[in-house]
């Protein structure tokens, strides 16, 4: 009995989690990346499910200074340059822009 309240329980913890990150699919409109390698992807549609406010309603973060963070800007410009459409989600979290733009968990191009 213990077992399956421990089950639900971890997946009603997951739940939030999933409900909040942001995606949005359509085409890459701009990527920026500053002189600390930090960097937006801009598209051409609205996130659904904002979660880090209304500063940057269409956007989405990445660190190029890490792995992952560097085959999302190659994935962004490539898809960029083809415009060629894509699909992102967010991570739910806003920790490399200070709460102002959504983390970036993955970025399809199509």
């Amino acid at each position: 009995m213990k077992t399956k309240y421990a089950l639900l329980a971890v997946m009603f913890m997951g739940l939030p989690l999933i409900s909040s990150a942001s995606t949005v699919s359509g085409y890459v409109s701009q990527v920026r990346v500053d002189n600390n390698g930090l960097g937006i992807i801009t598209f051409d549609q609205t996130l659904s499910g904002l979660v880090c406010g209304f500063s940057f309603p269409n956007s989405l973060a990445f660190d190029a200074t890490s792995n992952s963070g560097k085959m999302i800007l190659a994935a962004a410009l490539s898809a960029k340059a083809a415009s060629s459409p894509v699909v992102a989600y967010g991570t739910g979290t806003c920790a490399i822009y200070g709460g102002y733009v959504e983390d970036t968990s993955y970025l399809s191009v199509n």
